[in-house]
């Protein structure tokens, strides 16, 4: 966590695909968006961490709302993110890893950002 504080892109986005949403308190998140100044990270990094986590349905009513274009697209990519990760199992829910995620979620978050092989347990074969 202590990564996206130090206001660095690279260590900012890193921090969102190694953290575990689970553990995240609402404050910290809503810091990590109001701190976010890329597209990439509000949209994609603080969107992803915020739907793993256990608010994520408050965040979405908030930032919606929100008057700031950054935080209020973090909004609309929370809805995104819940409904393409979450379709599989319930939202907050624990899963096989203990983390509050899944492999399949980091993995994704991964490739679909060019991160390809980030994670070295194999989840991706080949085919990546």
């Amino acid at each position: 966590m202590a990564l996206y504080t130090t206001g660095n892109y690279d260590a900012m986005y890193l921090a969102g695909i190694t953290v575990n949403p689970a553990a995240m308190t609402k404050p910290l998140v809503q810091a990590w968006v109001e701190k976010a100044y890329a597209y990439t990270l509000s949209e994609c990094t603080v969107a992803g961490v915020a739907a793993e986590s256990l608010h994520a349905m408050e965040f979405i009513a908030e930032w919606i709302a929100s008057p700031i274009e950054s935080i209020a697209a973090c909004g609309w990519s929370n809805v995104h993110e819940l409904l393409v990760h979450h379709t599989r199992r319930p939202i907050g829910a624990a899963t096989s890893d203990g983390r509050g995620r899944s492999h399949w979620n980091n993995s994704y978050r991964c490739r679909r950002h060019g991160l390809q092989g980030a994670y070295g347990d194999g989840i991706w074969g080949a085919s990546a």
